[in-house]
């Protein structure tokens, strides 16, 4: 049940997005009003929900498990943040080439008609030019905030630690005002120190941990790892339905479990991968390339990538960099990148030129 309820809820913030961020281009203010609404739903109902239930700060726990941790309405706010975010990507590209957004005719600087309401989603981000002094120390200050908000949404729990034990509430050493609040706040506030972070590496700031995090070794983890995550809890359903006896809970037991969960779930995610995944991806970059007119691959100035999403439809073109004034970045940097012919499933897309 708590798998499928976390597969529905995923699904669900899909749906709604495939229906929400095509009207941004016409209805950009109305777009971002909906995300705001759903971030601050989310954060006023985990509140209330933890003050009703007084709930506990840890998902271990079975009240909190039930009212808040699979409720799409208490994960939408992280959700409306990444996109809310996404926007501003594609906000950042358009002010540094507007004539290129989103291939729309009309989109010209001084036009009218379909660009008109382009023009508008441009306006709503207001997007400054900073000295090179201000620029670098507004994007430490970022890291440093979200690096921090990062760590205290992992580490501020353990200050909750008592002689009780975990689920002995009247051992709690927080109050239920201080629980109620880092239960509104823990999503939200975890998906907008994420997001920082990931400006601070686009922007190509973070030294040798944006270079450890950029590394080729990665690659084949990243395609796998949500798969991986799908398919964990259906390898612990499974463990526990078809045990015959209690399991011995021991450090030996523990990491044997833990090694077969983590292993498997990736193993499964592969075949998946290359049975599902794969082959549907290559299917939606066929379409998108019949769809937006662009050149049979391998013809005449065939574009060398088919770009998926709204902040990368413009074919053919090397990708610019959202929010550094740099050369433009290899297609291999786009993370909606779509390869359509068939080869190595985990090799980077070659570069457009």
């Amino acid at each position: 049940r708590a798998h499928r309820a976390h597969a529905s809820t995923s699904t669900q913030f899909f749906a709604v997005s495939a229906l929400v961020l095509p009207l941004y281009p016409r209805l950009p203010r109305q777009v971002i009003g909906v995300f705001a609404v759903a971030i601050a739903t989310s954060i006023i109902t985990c509140g209330v929900l933890s003050r009703v239930h007084e709930l506990e700060i840890t998902t271990l726990d079975g009240a909190y498990a039930k009212y808040v941790y699979g409720m799409p309405y208490c994960r939408s706010g992280a959700y409306a943040i990444g996109a809310l975010y996404g926007i501003y990507l594609h906000e950042a590209r358009r002010a540094r080439r507007p004539s290129a957004a989103l291939g729309l005719a009309g989109s010209s600087e001084h036009g009218t008609g379909a660009g008109a309401p382009a023009r508008e989603a441009s306006a709503v981000w207001s997007i400054r030019a900073h000295t090179d002094a201000h620029e670098h120390a507004w994007r430490v200050v970022l890291w440093a905030a979200s690096f921090a908000t990062l760590a205290g949404g992992i580490v501020l729990p353990w200050s909750d630690l008592h002689e009780g034990g975990l689920f002995d509430h009247t051992a709690s050493v927080w109050s239920q005002w201080q629980k109620d609040l880092y239960n509104a706040l823990q999503r939200p506030l975890f998906a907008a120190a994420l997001c920082g972070i990931a400006h601070c590496f686009l922007a190509r700031r973070g030294g040798i941990v944006r270079e450890l995090l950029a590394a080729k070794a990665w690659e084949p983890l990243a395609k796998l790892s949500y798969g991986a995550y799908l398919w964990h809890f259906v390898l612990i359903m499974w463990q526990s339905y078809t045990a015959i006896e209690y399991p011995t809970f021991s450090r030996i037991d523990i990491a044997i479990r833990y090694v077969f969960i983590l292993v498997g779930a990736f193993v499964i995610s592969l075949c998946s991968f290359l049975l599902v995944e794969k082959p549907v991806m290559n299917l939606e970059g066929a379409f998108l390339a019949r769809a937006l007119g662009a050149p049979p691959r391998g013809g005449a100035g065939a574009p060398k990538h088919v770009a998926s999403g709204v902040a990368n439809a413009q074919l053919g073109e090397p990708l610019i960099d959202p929010v550094a004034d740099h050369a433009p970045l290899a297609s291999t940097d786009n993370p909606f990148h779509i390869t359509v012919s068939p080869g190595n499933p985990f090799a980077a897309p070659a570069a457009a030129e």
